[in-house]
């Protein structure tokens, strides 16, 4: 395992983001978000972060489409970074607001958030007459990548996480 990211669907509990930031604005008109609530890297394989970023963002969008269905993808991420991730990703300002994030080390995070029924016609746009191996929103919407195995409904359901196997790998594993 060279990485993890944990998507959270907003619901009854605040997710990392709205435990720093109003999201409220987002949730108008009853429309749900999916946040990216933390994304580890093995520190041995952060030199290679880009061969992973693309496909974890594209089983992102297919478990959304899937399961999910949600209206905006929001994440926090480094404020010194922010025109990198807007470049690249699409991703917009949520509000000017930094904070300290305890998932980041030195770095004060802002809001991004994207609106996913927006972003398959911004990615064409921004990336359709790119060549192929640069051709993000080619990768994202029409290529499959045979490295990508969503599971099924009924798999999903079949398993069933306790609260230990939570605990172990959210609190003592990634401590």
């Amino acid at each position: 395992v060279v990485s993890a990211m944990c998507l959270t669907l907003e619901g009854p509990f605040r997710t990392a983001c709205e435990e720093h930031f109003d999201l409220n604005p987002l949730k108008k008109n009853e429309r749900c978000f999916i946040e990216v609530s933390s994304f580890v890297v093995d520190p041995k394989c952060e030199e290679d972060f880009r061969s992973f970023l693309f496909p974890l963002c594209k089983l992102t969008l297919e478990l959304n489409k899937i399961f999910f269905k949600a209206d905006f993808f929001v994440t926090a991420i480094p404020a010194d970074d922010f025109d990198y991730w807007h470049s690249l990703f699409l991703f917009d300002k949520f509000s000017e607001k930094t904070v300290k994030f305890q998932d980041f080390h030195s770095n004060s995070a802002i809001c991004a958030f994207a609106e996913i029924k927006d972003l398959e016609k911004r990615f064409l746009h921004r990336y359709g007459r790119k060549p192929k191996a640069h051709n993000l929103h080619q990768y994202l919407y029409v290529q499959p990548d045979a490295r990508i195995q969503v599971p099924s409904v009924e798999e999903i359901v079949r398993e069933k996480y306790t609260p230990e196997m939570l605990d172990y790998f959210f609190n003592l594993k990634s401590t």
